[in-house]
């Protein structure tokens, strides 16, 4: 099948190089054409089945830069974690560094935090989505992912959970309670309650007394 030609989707103020924010805005302008090709690079195909754009669904770095250098895409998404270990985030620095490639490049994730969608652009991707069909598609029709870039504002009482979690979880301490509350909000899309994030905080921590220490001091400061 001879390629097809690109199709720019997304507005000259996307290119990361001109991103001055550290976030970024992670769509492109268009609507879903049917004749426009993607690419997707994940372990997990079933998530994307029956798109309405042609797309090549494949599982590893080897795979994507091949199909790369056989078609032109409108977009690729790719697995912030691909099988065997293999990192999104370096896939995207070597499609962009080896093929020169300028069509928009998503990565894919699971829950985001402000961190992850920096990493995201500096690596030369242009935003960041979480890993489903539906934020696929958004960012296919030009619209943002209102759960990974626009959430809501952070808890007065987080820092509390925080500064407790440190002494329970040492360095990694902030990046787990985000993602425990990230998690939290895609599941309930509703406000948090500190009360809530503790019980999901604790599980982390094997050692019965431990969990039950940091319950008790935690809910101790959020008084």
């Amino acid at each position: 099948m001879s390629p097809q030609k690109v199709v720019p989707l997304w507005r000259p103020n996307m290119d990361p190089a001109s991103n001055t924010d550290g976030i970024g805005d992670s769509s492109f302008h268009g609507d879903v054409q049917p004749q426009s090709r993607i690419l997707v690079v994940t372990g997990q195909a079933e998530r994307f089945m029956e798109l309405p754009v042609q797309a090549d669904i494949v599982s590893t770095a080897l795979e994507a830069q091949a199909n790369v250098l056989t078609y032109a895409y409108t977009a690729v998404f790719i697995d912030a974690a691909l099988p065997g270990n293999q990192s999104g985030y370096r896939l995207v620095m070597e499609l962009r560094r080896q093929r020169m490639l300028t069509m928009p490049i998503f990565i894919m994730v699971e829950h985001a935090l402000r961190s992850d969608k920096q990493l995201a652009l500096q690596r030369g991707a242009n935003g960041l989505i979480t890993k489903n069909r539906r934020a696929l598609l958004k960012a296919l029709e030009g619209k943002t992912d209102d759960e990974v870039f626009a959430p809501s504002q952070d808890p007065r009482w987080l820092p509390a959970v925080i500064a407790i979690a440190r002494n329970f979880l040492a360095s990694e301490a902030e990046r787990i309670v985000r993602k425990k509350l990230d998690a939290l909000r895609a599941r309930t899309n509703t406000d948090i309650s500190a009360e809530a994030l503790v019980l999901e905080v604790s599980d982390v921590l094997d050692d019965e007394e431990d969990r039950l220490d940091f319950i008790r001091k935690a809910r101790r400061a959020l008084k």
